[in-house]
Formats: structure tokens, C-alpha cells, sequence
């Protein structure tokens, strides 16, 4: 329960992070072209989707069981 809190909690972080940085890079006056909107939104979309894909195939560090 806890990783799936944390892995959230790192995709809400990036995300973040990422439409904070464009949204400052608008207000000093970078220009928001088409290509810049899908290049942000790459930025922000495409690593959490993945990172929540590998993570998900990965196996659980939980309990071992012993023989």
C-alpha cells in the first residue's frame, strides 16, 4: 500500500514540477507554440506513464517466505 502511495505521490511530484518550469517559462516570455505545447506535454505525460509501467511489472518487496 505504501509504494502505491509513494509511486502517486512521485508522478503528482513530476507533474508538477514539470507545468510549474512551462508555466514560468511563459511568464518571462517564452512563446507557447504548438510544437512547445506537445513537447510539454510529452514532458509531463510520458515519464510517470512509464515509470508506472516498469513499476508495476516489478515484483513486490514484500514478505519472503521461509522454508
Amino acid at each position: 500500500m505504501s509504494s502505491n502511495v509513494l509511486r502517486a505521490r512521485m508522478v503528482e511530484t513530476w507533474c508538477m514540477s514539470v507545468m510549474t518550469i512551462g508555466a514560468l517559462g511563459i511568464v518571462l516570455g517564452a512563446p507557447l507554440t504548438i510544437a512547445n505545447g506537445g513537447l510539454l506535454l510529452a514532458v509531463c505525460v510520458v515519464p510517470p506513464l512509464v515509470m508506472l509501467c516498469v513499476w508495476r511489472l516489478a515484483a513486490p518487496m514484500g514478505r519472503t517466505v521461509a522454508s
